[in-house]
Order: C-alpha cells, then sequence, then structure tokens
C-alpha cells in the first residue's frame, strides 16, 4: 500500500478483512492520510479474543493536503464508502465492495440500490463509482451479477470508463488461470472527460493479492478554501 499510496491522493479499498477494533492500526499505519473505514462488525463488534476471519469491509483513503476539500459521507453499509470532494466540479466518489458471485442471498442487489440512493442523495457531484465490482461486462457466458451490473448500469445511465484497459484486474488463486476484469471505474456517459487516464498495475511482484489495482488520473479545480457544510440533516444516514 506505500507503493501505492505515493502514487495517487485518494485510495478505495475493498475487502480489507478488517475488524472495527482494527481500524485504529490501518489509521496509525498511515499517519500522512485521512481515512473512512466500515467493517462488516461496526453494528455488532467483537471482542479481540473472538476474532475470526471475516471478509468484507471497505475504506476510502486521502492525502492530509487535501483533507480540507473532502466530506466524509454517513451513508450505506460495510460494503459501501463515500465521500464529497468540494472540488470545482463537485465529485462524489463511491467505492463498493460488491458480493461475488452465488453467495449474495440478494446482497448485490441491496448494494446497487446503495449505489442508487447515494447518487440521488448526492444529485449535485459528478459520481465516480469504483470498486471491486465482482461483476463483468466481457465475459461470453454472463453470470448472475454480470446480468444485473449490466442492467442496474443501463437504468441508472453508467458504464464502465472507456478508458478502462482491456486487462485482467483479478487473478484467481486456485492456480488454474481464472483471470477477469472485475475492478472498475463507473461514470456518466457525459462526465467521461473528469477521468483523463486510467492503468492497471499489472501483478507488480511485491503484490501478493489476487487482484491488480487500477489508478485513474482526475482532472478538477481546488479552490483556495472549499465551502463544506458541518453537517447536512437532509442527506439519508445509515
Amino acid at each position: 500500500m506505500d507503493d501505492i499510496l505515493a502514487k495517487c491522493d485518494i485510495l478505495c479499498l475493498q475487502e480489507h478483512w478488517l475488524h472495527s477494533f482494527e481500524k485504529k492500526d490501518l489509521i496509525d499505519l498511515f499517519p500522512k492520510f485521512r481515512s473512512i473505514i466500515k467493517c462488516a462488525d461496526d453494528d455488532m463488534p467483537v471482542l479481540p479474543e473472538l476474532r475470526t476471519p471475516i471478509r468484507h469491509g471497505t475504506a476510502i483513503l486521502w492525502n492530509e493536503d487535501i483533507d480540507k476539500y473532502v466530506e466524509a459521507l454517513n451513508i450505506g453499509s460495510h460494503r459501501l464508502c463515500a465521500i464529497k470532494l468540494h472540488c470545482s466540479p463537485p465529485l462524489l466518489i463511491i467505492c463498493t465492495y460488491m458480493p461475488t458471485q452465488g453467495s449474495t442471498n440478494g446482497v448485490y442487489e441491496d448494494i446497487l440500490a446503495e449505489v442508487q440512493v447515494t447518487i440521488a442523495a448526492y444529485d449535485e457531484c459528478i459520481p465516480i463509482w469504483a470498486g471491486d465490482i465482482n461483476a463483468s461486462t466481457n465475459r461470453i457466458r454472463k453470470t448472475s451479477n454480470d446480468v444485473l451490473f449490466t442492467d442496474f448500469c443501463q437504468e441508472n445511465h453508467l458504464q464502465m470508463h472507456p478508458l478502462t484497459p482491456s486487462l485482467p484486474t483479478f487473478h484467481h488463486s486456485n492456480g488454474l488461470g481464472g483471470e477477469s476484469r472485475i475492478d472498475m471505474f463507473i461514470t456518466r456517459p457525459q462526465d467521461t472527460d473528469i477521468i483523463t487516464a486510467i492503468n492497471v498495475l499489472e501483478r507488480d511482484p511485491i503484490n501478493v493479492g489476487c487482484h491488480d489495482p487500477v489508478i485513474a488520473s482526475l482532472s478538477v479545480h481546488l479552490p483556495k478554501e472549499p465551502h463544506i457544510l458541518v453537517a447536512d440533516v437532509d442527506r439519508p444516514p445509515r
């Protein structure tokens, strides 16, 4: 993560596996970054001595140099984090960890609904949805997640950003060579100019995970003094 944070000002993190009591560890690890962190046990925290593997959670980290422009948003479940970036134009950055194929029990649709609600609640912003979507737009044999994701994007006028490289971002750990492009940036067609480049960090030798990081460059203007409301009671917190 040190290598990645050296390349970016905002990091969207999915499936961090942290428990609520471990949030401070992530905060302490990167003192020059501020963050919003969601854990699967936030509502019912697990005691450290009862810790078990928990493969969920999302977080957004941002460089302290832009902290005055960032508003962390109280919306969504532990599978969704969001921030509002008070720049010109204002941005809504949504980070999601979508459920895997075959284990959703309707949760995939629930998180899609959270994305929809978040975009509607901050409709003054240009939305940029980043995350592990656990769905692909280029599989010949479509999974149910692929269909749900494609239908959702069509209904809500969203698309995988056209600058997305035609490269896999997920490499299955079973050693059988399974690859797919499931990590991506999603925008509205009229907002594509806000992202000027997208790069996939292919199989870096120090990356021991199954996913390759995806980096986007944004074209925005940061005013000298951003206008941020201390509280916004009209938004629908969860």
